[in-house]
């Protein structure tokens, strides 16, 4: 047995009455010494006829092999202890010697067996400030001997963790990330406490969210720096408030209330204020006086993560709602219209033009080589399948929504595989699921939705190559054929 589990050895301080206690006090010694292998000292075991007992007491109190002494109290111990009456007054003079004269002292543990008319614990003056185990409840009584066998042998439930590392933030000396990072832990920990208050933590973290990332625009005019390399670099610093969002989001649709998810599209709606912020020299069109690009990759990458997340959750009435109801936005010029989802559908020009053009790059799209870099897609299980799948989604949603809706799937330029949903909606139950995100009641309403898709743009070609028909991509034929 290691040192940390040398077996205890205690001393118990206890009143003779009334008898029940005094058997309750024996009986628990006994489950100490048998099913614990705590080694117990207690007078009925030691005392024989002819030993002196208050030599024992000290004994027992002083004794630098015990390591705890165990006051079990009640009315009548407290009543001695407090007026120094008899053997437990003994005692008691002896223990708040050392309580007293050693105030960190924690080798007296009081142990509460009544409280009084008042609900109060009796406890003695001495120790009436320490904390107890209570064992004045029968229904509690298991949980705090438990606690107490724990406790005795240093190995406690609520053990504190090892230290970790220092937090990224700190070691970067950002305000803004330790502010952002203690709004998403308060939310969590109303959630988990089930408190009446998550709504307000809600506003309050999307609030704080939207005042946060403010804080990343790009305003100097500083021509030395490539503005391309100014959105690179920014864009990089924004991943920390990516997944502190997705964590918040998901731990906000374990809530289930649809409440949240219309908070969640208002929240969505701001953000067109941020995507729409690039600002021009009125006399030198080339000269950027404010940025907006780092704004729009971080939301169209927000929104394809928080989608992602939603279908791997099965959330698909989280996924209708936002797809489906429409975003009171502004657009560049300021002025607020209805739009769907595909408002933050928007190119990177500073990466994929400018940048691509300067480092005379081949790549199709530096700024989706971003989006799935090995250092940045690294969010819990999401992979670049999953990012995918979301972005032929999104593709063909906007397609059925109408000719002023388009979501380009850039992802599948790196590969093409069967979406994994709608292979799953070969079953008529998971298709009762998901008609909701293409807002159908049925097969035929989803055929005569595509229908209405012109030719032209059903079989729509990019430059380097062709997308996946709408009606093989959503696997029409083979939906709900199966039970």
């Amino acid at each position: 047995m290691s040192a940390e589990l040398t077996r205890p050895k205690v001393f118990i301080s206890y009143s003779w009455k009334p008898e029940e206690h005094k058997e309750l006090v024996k009986d628990i010694a006994d489950r100490l010494v048998q099913e614990s292998g705590i080694d117990v000292m207690l007078d009925r075991y030691d005392l024989n006829p002819g030993d002196d007992k208050y030599a024992y007491m000290e004994r027992m109190v002083t004794d630098k092999t015990i390591s705890k002494v165990l006051i079990f109290s009640n009315q009548e111990y407290t009543n001695k202890a407090n007026n120094r009456e008899g053997g437990v007054g003994t005692e008691s003079t002896i223990i708040s010697q050392e309580v007293y004269q050693k105030v960190t002292q924690n080798k007296f543990i009081p142990i509460l067996l009544e409280k009084n008319h008042n609900g109060e614990p009796c406890l003695p003056t001495f120790i009436k400030s320490r904390i107890h185990f209570d064992f004045s409840d029968a229904v509690k009584f298991e949980d705090e001997y438990e606690k107490l066998v724990r406790f005795l042998y240093n190995k406690p439930i609520d053990k504190k963790p090892e230290l970790g590392a220092i937090p990224s933030f700190i070691l970067e000396n950002d305000p803004v990330r330790i502010k952002f990072h203690h709004r998403l832990e308060r939310f969590k920990n109303a959630v988990l406490e089930g408190k009446k208050n998550t709504h307000v933590l809600v506003e309050e973290y999307l609030n704080g969210f939207i005042e946060d990332i403010s804080q990343l625009r790009i305003e100097d005019d500083n021509r030395e720096v490539p503005e391309d390399e100014k959105i690179y670099d920014m864009i990089l610093k924004t991943k920390a408030f990516r997944d502190d969002f997705l964590e918040f989001f998901e731990w906000m649709i374990k809530l289930e209330t649809k409440e949240y998810i219309e908070i969640l599209h208002k929240h969505i709606e701001s953000w067109s204020e941020l995507v729409s912020l690039e600002e021009r020299d009125s006399y030198d069109s080339k000269k950027v006086l404010r940025n907006s690009q780092h704004y729009k990759f971080l939301l169209k990458e927000l929104f394809l993560y928080i989608i992602t997340i939603a279908l791997q959750k099965e959330k698909f009435e989280v996924v209708d709602y936002i797809l489906n109801i429409p975003f009171w936005v502004k657009d560049h010029y300021g002025e607020e219209k209805s739009m769907d989802f595909t408002f933050l559908y928007n190119t990177i020009d500073s990466l994929d033009r400018e940048r691509k053009s300067r480092m005379n790059s081949n790549r199709l799209s530096i700024s989706t080589d971003l989006l799935i870099d090995e250092g940045r897609m690294d969010y819990k299980r999401i992979n670049l399948n999953h990012l995918q799948e979301t972005d032929r989604i999104l593709h063909y949603v906007s397609y059925l929504h109408g000719d002023y809706s388009f979501w380009f799937p850039y992802l599948t330029m790196y590969r093409v595989k069967d979406l994994s949903l709608m292979k799953k909606a070969e079953s008529k139950r998971f298709f009762e699921k998901i008609k909701c995100i293409f807002q159908i009641n049925d097969i035929e309403e989803l055929k005569s939705k595509i229908n209405e898709i012109p030719e032209s743009k059903r079989n729509y070609y990019d430059f380097y190559y062709k997308l996946v028909d709408i009606n093989s991509g959503l696997n029409v034929s083979n939906l709900a054929t199966k039970y």
